[in-house]
């Protein structure tokens, strides 16, 4: 975690609460971007919101990109990746 600079979490869930939620807290002020799609039926979006939240909560400075497809990587997701890396 002290080496983490940044997150970038395409279709991330939650699958392990306690381990995230604990981890979690060593993201606090730092950017974290995560994308997600509404229709995913690989990884429900749901989880992948429960997720967005224990960052939010955490302190990490989350941005969740919802979209209306499936499990995919579409163009906002990859443009706000851009914009996300050229920062540091």
């Amino acid at each position: 975690p002290e080496d983490v600079h940044g997150l970038i979490l395409f279709s991330g869930v939650l699958l392990d609460e306690s381990n995230w939620t604990s981890r979690a807290k060593q993201l606090k002020g730092k950017p974290v971007i995560q994308s997600h799609g509404q229709q995913d039926t690989v990884l429900p979006f749901a989880a992948g919101q429960r997720l967005a939240d224990v960052l939010r909560t955490a302190g990490a400075q989350s941005s969740f990109v919802a979209f209306g497809g499936a499990h995919e990587i579409p163009l906002p997701a990859l443009q706000k990746t851009k914009d996300f890396l050229n920062g540091f």
